[in-house]
């Protein structure tokens, strides 16, 4: 929801050398643009265009272009719809990675271009099946597959069924529109049969699996098979198959062609305390997911008691100007608390997070966040330098290492809040636990070497906590945990606090590829409080 706050004014930043200036491979650059991040969305006719520029500059332009033609909201520089496609790359990635990079997958695919189904069903195992009736009834055993629902696809249609078969093995999910394809036993003889063959054996009638066989070729409308024991939906049909599969594989259609007043006012505001963190997460060469996590505490907020339910209200602003003084992104967000009479006084001892993920290329920039409560105006100020770093391909380098309170696999959903890739990580902004609490790390590993005789990366990845200002006596091996996909590998691990003494103190992390003798360290310093107190009965 979109409110009106007050922030403060963006600060003059001396000239440097923008990463831009720098000598750069551009036709690879550009090729990689066309052909993997854009890949699936871009139209032919922009692609018809893209092809007969001459110039970086001609080609500069394109993409800032072609992004503007999909911005949701043209009146501000935050491109929500960039943002997202990047986080659905990421996703994909780690998700769907089965011998190939998870977004050349037919579900990579989907997922980067239409986003999470509103209901999908899984089926990993494979093995025994009871068809649906507009499958033809009858029980058979399948290969593993998947099966995504979507209500309205923009473009494309209402009732959307999308069925994702494993039927070779290895975890490549093909997308397939013949309901028979996961059928294991369609060859078999007498086994597994639909219905009406079952009809068949026992009347001498016209159908058997032969003809269901044979039909496929038809699209189960040959005379000889007229399919599914005349439970077929208009949607199974062929003709309307062949249309789905063919709108599929077009180009999502192209929907979307006073805190601000503070900005400009250079007012400096302290009244609520705000703890702020920004993160750095690889996607693609020249793009970097840049998490930027707020933590407030909730007795920081004005609440309104009104039937038994505490209600209180913060209004976020916040934009990035690059050294140009030009904004890359501008978001706004209204984050809401409740609390009812039995829960308010715990509720006071907790903090609200809010992120946003921003999508930025290597660079230098300002970062300016506004925090209002809505209903006494009280207001703080955030103003910050950001660095942006540049990944290299064949250098071995870390993400950002974010310390969490909780680690758990992220639902295909459309909530894609505190979401890395395929794990749904809840930060700890302020980097402070309690000993009764369990802390984890994460952090993304990016240009491990290949080793040559299993074709997969082979890395020692090494973490230990010590007081803050010492070193580690001892290592522990997390070699176990890494995670490789095919841009990048990730760690995440969770444990308890419980026999750290409260100090404050460091976690060191060490990453050593065996294969290019590159190594990394990260220092990552962290606060561990006393447990709270027991209450007395």
């Amino acid at each position: 929801m979109r409110k009106s706050c007050i922030g403060v004014v963006v600060l003059a930043l001396l000239p440097v050398c923008w990463p831009q200036q720098r000598e750069l491979d551009s036709k690879s650059y550009y090729d990689r643009w066309l052909n993997e991040d854009v890949l699936y969305i871009i139209t032919d006719e922009e692609r018809a265009v893209f092809s007969k520029l001459t110039t970086n500059e001609e080609r500069e332009q394109f993409v800032e272009q072609f992004w503007l033609r999909r911005d949701p909201d043209p009146e501000t520089p935050e491109n929500e719809y960039k943002v997202e496609h990047y986080r659905r790359i990421m996703y994909a990635n780690e998700k769907f990675t089965a011998g190939i990079p998870g977004w050349r997958t037919d579900r990579g695919r989907i997922y980067i271009m239409f986003g999470a189904p509103d209901r999908y069903e899984t089926n990993p195992t494979g093995g025994s099946y009871e068809r649906p009736m507009e499958e033809g009834g009858g029980h058979t055993s399948v290969a593993p597959f998947e099966k995504w629902e979507y209500r309205h696809i923009e473009g494309v249609g209402d009732d959307i069924e999308l069925e994702f078969v494993d039927d070779k093995g290895g975890g490549l999910y093909q997308l397939t529109f013949d309901p028979q394809r996961k059928d294991d036993l369609l060859q078999l003889g007498f086994m597994g049969p639909t219905l009406d063959e079952i009809e068949n054996y026992e009347t001498k009638g016209i159908k058997n699996k032969q003809d269901r066989i044979a039909g496929r070729n038809y699209a189960n409308g040959s005379p000889a098979y007229k399919t599914m024991n005349g439970y077929q939906m208009a949607k199974d049909s062929f003709f309307a198959r062949l249309d789905l599969s063919g709108k599929l594989n077009r180009a999502p259609v192209i929907k979307y062609k006073d805190l601000e007043a503070v900005v400009t006012a250079r007012v400096t505001y302290t009244a609520v305390p705000v703890q702020y963190n920004a993160g750095f997460v690889r996607i693609s060469q020249r793009q970097v997911l840049v998490p930027v996590t707020l933590e407030i505490p909730n007795s920081a907020l004005t609440y309104k008691h009104q039937l038994g339910i505490y209600t209180g209200k913060l209004l976020i602003y916040g934009q990035v100007t690059s050294l140009s003084l030009r904004r890359e992104a501008v978001f706004e967000e209204e984050v809401a608390r409740e609390f009812t009479d039995d829960t308010y006084q715990s509720g006071m001892s907790g903090s609200s997070l809010f992120q946003k993920q921003l999508v930025l290329p290597p660079g230098i920039y300002k970062l300016e966040i506004v925090v209002k409560d809505s209903d006494s105006g009280h207001m703080s100020t955030i103003e910050q330098r950001l660095q942006v770093p540049e990944f290299a391909d064949e250098k071995l380098s870390l993400s950002s290492v974010v310390l969490a309170t909780s680690i758990e696999k992220a639902p295909m959903s459309t909530d894609v809040r505190f979401q890395y890739g395929s794990l749904k990580v809840m930060p700890r902004v302020n980097a402070a636990f309690r000993n009764d609490e369990e802390m984890g790390f994460y952090f993304q590993v990016y240009g491990l070497q290949n080793d040559a005789s299993t074709s997969k990366p082979k890395a020692k990845v090494e973490f230990a906590v010590v007081p803050k200002g010492q070193q580690p006596g001892y290592w522990r091996d997390a070699s176990s945990l890494l995670m490789p996909y095919a841009t990048h590998a990730t760690v995440a691990r969770i444990g308890s606090l419980s026999v750290f003494k409260p100090g404050d103190y460091e976690l060191m992390i060490r990453v050593t590829d065996l294969v290019s003798g590159q190594q990394v360290q990260s220092v990552n310093p962290f606060s561990i409080l006393p447990a709270l107190a027991a209450k007395s009965d």
